[in-house]
């Protein structure tokens, strides 16, 4: 294990770096209450913090993912009813658009 001992030395160009970069990856969570949520989640879910942790933020990332996905939906929805809107014109009520775009049978004109 010489490279192991020459990056505890400093001496090593590419095992020092890559044990900086393994050591960056653990991270602690400096909130209490943060650390006790995690904890009761753990527990519950029958999971270590890590586990607990990672899954609410999965979850949590999934569920903004879509929510921002349907609010992009819903204002594209909204702009083409203000275009929609504007071709009409002002002073035709929604109950009337029926006479615009059906003929007296029903059928599309």
């Amino acid at each position: 294990f010489e490279p192991l001992s020459e990056a505890r030395r400093g001496n090593s160009g590419i095992v020092a770096p890559l044990l900086r970069s393994v050591v960056e990856m653990g991270r602690n969570i400096k909130n209490e209450e943060t650390c006790r949520l995690a904890g009761e989640l753990a527990r519950l879910t029958n999971t270590t913090k890590t586990g607990a942790v990672h899954q609410a933020l999965r979850e949590r990332l999934e569920r903004e993912t879509k929510r921002r996905g349907v609010e992009a939906r819903l204002y594209a929805m909204r702009r083409n009813a203000e275009r929609c809107a504007a071709l009409v014109g002002p002073g035709v009520s929604s109950g009337q658009h029926g006479d615009m775009l059906y003929d007296e049978r029903g059928l599309p004109k």
